[in-house]
């Protein structure tokens, strides 16, 4: 692994980036870097011992710092997905932030989270901690805010994100992972095969900019109708107004039975592979992404261009825009509370 290593962090500008490799008793196993305290890599054994590497991502730090798409596998922060104009108020004190898209903040802003370098706090054999300190005012957030998240593997085949703030000012916080997987391994040129069922009867729909309306609308009879299983290329291409804003599914989805403790979200099944993942969330809502901008720019890891719709993101969240959405679940973290939500990966081979 030490060799790996060394190749990962070859002419980094950076003097403490790591590649941390954690396996289980099975053979899963996930390399993490604390660049952006991302995923790598996740290897995935069939019952022969077969491993299929089903998130996309690079193999140098220097061809992540280079990438067209900069949220491979990382950490999102200080606020996951779009906050509209950039703007915000608590308490009546008013917030700008970089409109880094049309209209909007979108993950943290120029300089989120995702290209900080974390400090590693922690290496066991199944267990990584990473930590970070974003000063008051960074990217126009208030409050001095100290961040840990853990990866840890489980024997049950299984990867929990941790993700834990404090803050001593007021301000909205809201963290995920942006993995791209692809189930049928990183270097498949679809993943819209994939059989997806999400625990969701609702969503939030969008403007013209991919910001939510404030509406919560019911998924019944309409392309967005996940509860029963079906293929993510089942009605992608459906001449629906929602489809069109996103190039296809880029859409918050309301997760059923949301009171802070684990829910099922979703799961979503290759039929190239055999693969599932299920995925369990503390949080409220679920942003479904088909990759509907990855244009081939980006080489990975197999060598293989990252075209439209060869993976998917499934990212667990608060939803968009709710700093200015009074009816959505609050987002605003008060001085000394602590923030605290989880992810779980779940995988199987069936």
């Amino acid at each position: 692994m030490k060799l790996i290593e060394d190749n990962f962090i070859k002419n980094s500008p950076f003097q403490s980036i790591r590649l941390i490799h954690l396996v289980n008793k099975n053979g899963l196993s996930v390399d993490l870097t604390n660049y952006g305290a991302r995923i790598v890599s996740l290897y995935v054994p069939s019952k022969n011992g077969e491993l299929t590497d089903v998130v996309l991502g690079f193999d140098t730090l220097d061809k992540y710092l280079n990438a067209k798409e900069k949220y491979h596998g990382c950490i999102i922060g200080r606020y996951a997905n779009r906050i509209a104009e950039g703007k915000f108020s608590i308490e009546g004190q008013h917030y700008t932030l970089a409109e880094n898209v049309p209209h909007a903040n979108l993950h943290g802003g120029v300089n989120g989270w995702h290209q900080k370098v974390w400090n590693v706090k922690e290496v066991q054999e199944q267990k990584v901690v990473f930590s970070c300190f974003s000063p008051d005012m960074e990217e126009g957030f208030p409050g001095n805010v100290h961040v840990k998240v853990e990866y840890e593997l489980a024997n049950e085949n299984s990867l929990t994100v941790r993700m834990i703030a404090s803050i001593d000012k007021a301000c909205p916080i809201n963290m995920t992972n942006h993995s791209y997987f692809n189930l049928s391994g990183e270097g498949s040129m679809t993943a819209m095969d994939h059989i997806l069922r999400l625990h969701c009867t609702k969503f939030t729909p969008v403007d013209e900019n991919v910001i939510p309306t404030g509406e919560m609308s019911n998924v019944h009879n309409s392309p967005f109708d996940f509860t029963s299983p079906k293929a993510l290329e089942k009605d992608i291409n459906n001449n629906n107004d929602q489809l069109k804003i996103g190039n296809g599914y880029d859409h918050n989805f309301i997760i059923d039975g949301y009171e802070g403790s684990f829910k099922k979200a979703a799961k979503i099944y290759s039929p190239i592979s055999n693969i599932s993942m299920t995925i369990l969330t503390t949080q409220p809502g679920i942003q479904l992404y088909t990759a509907n901008w990855l244009d081939g720019s980006d080489i990975g890891k197999s060598g293989i261009n990252y075209g439209k719709r060869s993976a998917f993101c499934l990212e667990t969240q608060h939803f968009p825009n709710s700093p200015n959405e009074a009816n959505f679940p609050d987002c605003i973290v008060l001085k000394d509370q602590i923030y605290n939500e989880q992810i779980m990966y779940i995988f199987d081979v069936h």
